[in-house]
C-alpha cells in the first residue's frame, strides 16, 4: 500500500519530516527544532502571565483603589459632619444672641436707673413697681425656649445627610420684636450725680430760706429776678417738684432751662439757651416766646413738676392740678450739656418752693401722720401717697431701700442667667450627641468596609489558589519534559485569561453600595415656621391687656371699645411682646368718629399713656400717607376697614396695610429711641371707637 509523503509546513520539503501534534503541522528537521523553540518562547510567555496573575492575587491594584475610596470617603464625611456640626452650634448661638442683642439696651438702661437711684435714694413704690413689672418682662421672654426643633430629614438622596440648620422665622409669637414709628421714651430716672439740690445762684431781688428750697421775690417785673438751681445735668433722666407758695395775678413764673455756663442777668430770657414755659400754653425755645390764645392755667397753691430727659434731649413741664403735660424737644447746638434748671418770679411776694427730690414735698401745715395718727408736720411720699411724720418717714424710706435692694439681686441674678447658654445647652447638647455618633457610624462603617474587602480578598484568593496551583504545576511539569504543544499552550492561556479576567472584575466601584446606611440629618425647624391646626392651638393667642384712659375690653379681649362721653386718647396696648422675627396683625375697625385710630408700637420699658396726633415721639400712623404721584389713591380709614400691622424686628420696620384700598405705607425705627421689647399700641379718640382681634 503506497504512504502519503508529507511536506514540511515551511518549506515544503517532503525529506526527513516530524509531526507536530498540537498544530498538526509537518516540519522538516530543521524547522521542526525552530517550531519547539517558538512553543518555548510561548510558554515562557504563559509563565510570566501566570507569574503576573500570582503576584497580582497577592497585591491587588484594584483592592487598593476600593481601600483608597473608602479612606477617602471617611475623611470627607467626617469633615463635613465636623462643619455641619460647627455650623449647627454657629447658628444656635445667634438664634440666641438675637433676641438677647435686642433687650440688652433695655436691661443696660434698667441696671443703670437703679443704680443710680439707690446712690442718690431717689425712689418711690411707683419706681419699684416699674422695675418689678419690667424685669416679669424680660424674664417671660428669657424664660420662652427657643422656638426650634431639632428634627431627621427624611431627604434619602445623600448616603451622608449631615446636620443642616434652617434660618428661623419669628419666634413664639408670644415674645417677639417689632418696629414702630417713634413713640414716646417715657421715663428712666438717672441723675448725674450724688447731691442735694437746691435755689442757689440769684439775680434781681430774690431771696432765700428753707436751706434753699424758697425762693421768694421782694421786687417787680421791672427787675427781672431770677433764680437758678446748683445740679448740672447731662446725662440720665430727673425730675425737679415745685409748689407755687405765691404768684401775682399780673404775671407768670418761668420754669426753664440754660446752659449752665450762662450768668445770671437781666436779659438771659434773651439767651439762645433759655427754654421752658411761662404756662403750660406759653413756651419759649431759644430765647422765642410762643404763645397761643387760651385762659392761664398755672395758679397760687398748684405743684408743677419739670422733668429733664438728657438721654432723648427734651424736657416736659407736668401741671398736676390739670393732669396736663406739655413736651419740648432741645436743640443741643442751642443749648449745649450741661444744663441747669432757671426759675423768673416778676411778680412782688411771688414765691416757690421746690422740693428738689423727685419723692417726697414738705408740706407746712400740720397733718395726720399715716403710721402714729399723730398731727404732726408731715412729708407726702409721691409714690404711696400717704403722709408720714419725720420719724416715720424714715422708716418707710428704709422698707423702700430693702425694696429695692432685694429688686437689685433680682436683675443681678436676672443678668447672670440672661448671659449665660443655658437655654442652648439641651440643643448644643443634641448636636454634639450627633456629632459624635455620626462620626462613630462613620468610622465603623468604613472600618467594616475595609473588613469586607479583606476578607473577600482572601475568599478570592482562597478560591484562587488551587487553580493557579494546578496551572503552575502542569507548566512546570511539561517544560522539564519539554512535552507540550499548541494545545497545551492555549488550554492554559485560556485559563490564565478567565482568573484575569475573575480577578479583575472582582473589585470594581460596585462593590461599595452607599445606598444602604446613611446618617440622618438634623434639621432646626422653627416651631411657628410650620404650622398645623393642632401647633397653632398650643401658641398664646394675642389679646388686648393693658390699657390707659375710658376704654372696656370684651369678656375674651378681643375688642377694645372707648366708653369716653367726649374726645379723648384712650391707649390699649397688646400682651405679646416682640423681641425678634416678623409678625402679622389684622384688626377689624368696628366703629370709629371723626378722629382715625393711632396703630403703631411702644416700648415695654415705657408707660403707654396715651398720647396725641401732635406727640413727636411716636411710631405709627394715624392714616395712610397720601401719595403726591397717585393723587386718586383712596387713603381713607373707616369703619368696617380691615388694617394689617405688621412688625418686622429683623429690618426695624413696621407696616400698615388697609385692606379695603390696598394701600400701605412703611417707616423704619429709631431702635435708640425705642429699645426692644415693643408691644402693640392702638389709641382710641372719639366715643364709642371699638376695634377689634381678627387674627
Amino acid at each position: 500500500m503506497a504512504s502519503t509523503k508529507r511536506v514540511c509546513g515551511k518549506c515544503n520539503k517532503g525529506a526527513g519530516t516530524a509531526m507536530c501534534y498540537g498544530c498538526e503541522q509537518a516540519f522538516c528537521t530543521k524547522h521542526f527544532i525552530e517550531h519547539r523553540q517558538e512553543l518555548a518562547q510561548q510558554m515562557e510567555y504563559i509563565g510570566q502571565e501566570h507569574d503576573v496573575l500570582q503576584r497580582d492575587l497577592t497585591h491587588d491594584h484594584s483592592k487598593h483603589a476600593l481601600l483608597t475610596r473608602i479612606n477617602q470617603w471617611e475623611q470627607e464625611s467626617l469633615t463635613k459632619i465636623q462643619i455641619a456640626a460647627q455650623a449647627a452650634r454657629t447658628t444656635l448661638q445667634q438664634l440666641l444672641n438675637r433676641p438677647k442683642n435686642n433687650l440688652q439696651v433695655s436691661i443696660s438702661k434698667v441696671t443703670e436707673e437703679l443704680q443710680s437711684s439707690r446712690e442718690l435714694d431717689d425712689y418711690t413704690e411707683l419706681d419699684i413697681k416699674r422695675w418689678t413689672d419690667q424685669l416679669q418682662e424680660f424674664r417671660k421672654i428669657l424664660d420662652c425656649p427657643i422656638p426650634v426643633n431639632l428634627e431627621y430629614e427624611k431627604d434619602s438622596r445623600s448616603a451622608i445627610r449631615l446636620l443642616k440648620i434652617t434660618e428661623p422665622q419669628p419666634l413664639d409669637t408670644h415674645y417677639q420684636t417689632t418696629q414702630i414709628h417713634e413713640l414716646s421714651d417715657w421715663k428712666t430716672p438717672v441723675s448725674d450725680g450724688n447731691f442735694a439740690e437746691r435755689f442757689e445762684d440769684i439775680f434781681g431781688k430774690v431771696t432765700l430760706s428753707e436751706n434753699g428750697l424758697v425762693a421768694t421775690c421782694f421786687g417787680g417785673h421791672a427787675d427781672r429776678s431770677c433764680v437758678g438751681g446748683t445740679g448740672r445735668y447731662s446725662t440720665g433722666v430727673h425730675y425737679t417738684h415745685f409748689r407755687i407758695e405765691q404768684t401775682s395775678t399780673h404775671y407768670h413764673s418761668f420754669f426753664g432751662i440754660i446752659n449752665a455756663s450762662e450768668k445770671m442777668t437781666y436779659d438771659i430770657w434773651n439767651s439762645t439757651s433759655f427754654h421752658g414755659w411761662w404756662d403750660l400754653d406759653y413756651n419759649v425755645i431759644s430765647g422765642k416766646s410762643n404763645r397761643r390764645l387760651s385762659p392761664e392755667t398755672i395758679r397760687m397753691g398748684d405743684e408743677v413738676t419739670l422733668m429733664l430727659d438728657c438721654i432723648n434731649r427734651r424736657m416736659q413741664l407736668e401741671h398736676h392740678r390739670t393732669n396736663r403735660t406739655v413736651n419740648m424737644p432741645i436743640d443741643l447746638q442751642l443749648c449745649p450739656f450741661p444744663w441747669k434748671i432757671i426759675v423768673l418770679l416778676l411778680g412782688k411776694d411771688d414765691c416757690i418752693h421746690e422740693g428738689f427730690t423727685n419723692f417726697f414735698l414738705t408740706i407746712k401745715m400740720k397733718e395726720e401722720c399715716s403710721k402714729c395718727k399723730k398731727s404732726l408736720q408731715v412729708s407726702s411720699c409721691h409714690g404711696c401717697e400717704q403722709r408720714f411724720c419725720a420719724e416715720h418717714v424714715r422708716e418707710h424710706r428704709q422698707e423702700l431701700t430693702q425694696q429695692l435692694q432685694h429688686i437689685i439681686a433680682n436683675y443681678h441674678d436676672f443678668e447672670n442667667e440672661f448671659n449665660s447658654d443655658d437655654l442652648l445647652r439641651p440643643y448644643l447638647s443634641r448636636v454634639e450627641r450627633w456629632e459624635h455618633e455620626s462620626i462613630l457610624r462613620v468610622q465603623r462603617s468604613a472600618e467594616r468596609a475595609r473588613n469586607d474587602l479583606r476578607q473577600i480578598h482572601e475568599q478570592l484568593k482562597s478560591n484562587f489558589k488551587s487553580s493557579i496551583d494546578q496551572i503552575s504545576t502542569d507548566i512546570e511539569h511539561v517544560r522539564q519534559a519539554n512535552d507540550y504543544t499548541e494545545i497545551d499552550l492555549k488550554k492554559w492561556r485560556k485559563q490564565l485569561k478567565q482568573l484575569q479576567h475573575v480577578l479583575k472584575t472582582s473589585f470594581t466601584e460596585d462593590m461599595i453600595d452607599d445606598s444602604q446606611s446613611s446618617i440622618p440629618m438634623l434639621q432646626v425647624i422653627v416651631k411657628n415656621h410650620a404650622r398645623t391646626s393642632d401647633v397653632s392651638d398650643l401658641l398664646p393667642r394675642l389679646k388686648f391687656d393693658r390699657g390707659f384712659g375710658k376704654i372696656r375690653l370684651s369678656s375674651d379681649k378681643q375688642i377694645v371699645k372707648c366708653t369716653g362721653s367726649h374726645w379723648n386718647g384712650s391707649t390699649i396696648c397688646c400682651n405679646t411682646l416682640y423681641v425678634s422675627g416678623i409678625h402679622k396683625i389684622r384688626f377689624h375697625i368696628n366703629q370709629m368718629g371723626k378722629q382715625n385710630p393711632f396703630f403703631g408700637i411702644v416700648s415695654t420699658l415705657e408707660d403707654a399713656n396715651p398720647w396725641n396726633h401732635k406727640t413727636p415721639f411716636a411710631y405709627g400712623w394715624w392714616k395712610i400717607p397720601w401719595d403726591r404721584e397717585k393723587p386718586t389713591e383712596d387713603t381713607s380709614i373707616q369703619t368696617g376697614d380691615e388694617m394689617t400691622l405688621t412688625i418686622n424686628c429683623t429690618n426695624n420696620e413696621i407696616e400698615l396695610e388697609n385692606h379695603r384700598t390696598n394701600q400701605y405705607t412703611f417707616e423704619r425705627v429709631t431702635y435708640e429711641k425705642c429699645p426692644f421689647p415693643w408691644k402693640i399700641a392702638i389709641v382710641l379718640y372719639s366715643p364709642g371707637d371699638s376695634i377689634s382681634i381678627v387674627s
